[in-house]
């Protein structure tokens, strides 16, 4: 954590030099004192970077000030560098466009080249080399153990049969995970009834590895913020939340502040935690909040392009379209009645009646979809 200046404290007393990198959204009254090398302080640095990311540029920054190294150099001799960068972006399910989709890229591109021995033992058992995002379904399955995890040292061992060893109940797990989050979700979907602006469902029992996950799939299918709650011991809750594009899950966090032990994340994915005593008042606060949204007269989305009836035309809607197919998502504000000259384009049918003034859309590489 940014924030955490108890560790770099304990660090500095123990005689080390310490600089910290992350990505999440940060308060600036609670930095610690060395250097943090974090996109979101600004400095025209990429953003949305992914932890992996930035700390693939720093590396490269470090050993270019401390050898010279230009980046093909860099590449060429350490490219599993930027091959974990890729894994740990598309793990993070950071937005794959500009810095993002240029290290996915070149990092498949690499690891498919490549001859990294997970790749051969990964064919072994399945039949077909693996992607990418294979290999990370196989990492993400690992669950660290007193400072130590498999899927790591499996990815940092060059020995096969070592990697063999490891990758196996790592192949297992992940096999595994599917299933119970399958009916994880059957049992999530049995408690839900409706749903209008927002989905707050407590699970209770349910393994905190798990909670990320059903928030997850929740937000796709319903495209609206979710929160998911289960329990860490016996009396306190842990919670994962999703928002779809536009929602700050960090501001809905803020809000809750004074109820919640901590929290942190991003505007897209965040987590809490809090006493199992004041769920009601949980409840309470989360409704509270998503009424005052609905009370106001133009969404609370953040939006990209406010557009008139005019400027919204077809040919507008093509190159919106072809933006979104180069991995860019953009999100638009407009008149109601704007859709009217553009409705060969959306994918969804609709009622102008029954939407108000003031209309959010968000372009995909299918089309134009409505927001909630």
């Amino acid at each position: 954590e940014t924030g955490d200046k108890d560790v770099v404290r304990y660090a500095k007393k123990r005689g080390m030099r310490i600089i910290v990198t992350d990505h999440h959204e940060i308060r600036k009254e609670v930095l610690p004192d060395p250097p943090v090398v974090n996109p979101k302080l600004g400095g025209g640095t990429f953003p949305y970077l992914a932890g992996a990311g930035v700390s693939f540029k720093f590396a490269w920054a470090l050993i270019k000030n401390q050898l010279g190294w230009d980046f093909n150099h860099f590449i060429s001799a350490l490219p599993e560098l930027l091959i974990w960068a890729a894994l740990g972006s598309l793990a993070d399910r950071v937005p794959l466009y500009c810095e993002n989709r240029a290290i996915v890229t070149k990092g498949e591109q690499l690891f498919d080249q490549s001859q990294l021995p997970i790749r051969e033992i990964y064919r072994e058992v399945e039949g077909r080399y693996p992607s990418l995002q294979d290999i990370m379904y196989v990492v993400s399955s690992a669950r660290s153990k007193e400072g130590e995890n498999p899927g790591v040292e499996m990815l940092l061992s060059r020995d096969k049969s070592t990697i063999k060893t490891l990758f196996m109940p790592l192949w297992e797990n992940m096999k595994n995970w599917s299933s119970e989050i399958d009916s994880l979700m059957k049992r999530v979907m049995e408690r839900i009834k409706g749903v209008r602006d927002y989905i707050l469902v407590d699970m209770e029992d349910i393994p905190p590895h798990a909670l990320g996950q059903i928030a997850s799939r929740l937000k796709d299918q319903f495209n609206v913020p979710v929160i998911v709650l289960g329990r860490r011991g016996k009396s306190q809750v842990a919670a994962e939340v999703r928002a779809p594009k536009g929602f700050n899950s960090l501001e809905l966090l803020h809000y809750l502040g004074d109820i919640l032990i901590n929290y942190g994340g991003h505007k897209p994915a965040s987590g809490f935690s809090m006493e199992a005593s004041l769920l009601p008042l949980l409840a309470e606060q989360v409704e509270s909040y998503f009424r005052a949204l609905r009370e106001k007269d133009i969404p609370e989305i953040e939006t990209d392009l406010n557009l008139s009836k005019e400027e919204l035309s077809p040919q507008m809607a093509k190159w919106l379209i072809k933006l979104a197919e180069l991995g860019f998502t953009v999100t638009i504000m407009t008149d109601r009645d704007a859709l009217t000259n553009v409705r060969e384009f959306l994918n969804f049918s609709l009622s102008l009646d029954d939407l108000p003034k003031r209309v959010v859309l968000e372009s995909t590489s299918t089309g134009l979809r409505l927001l909630p």
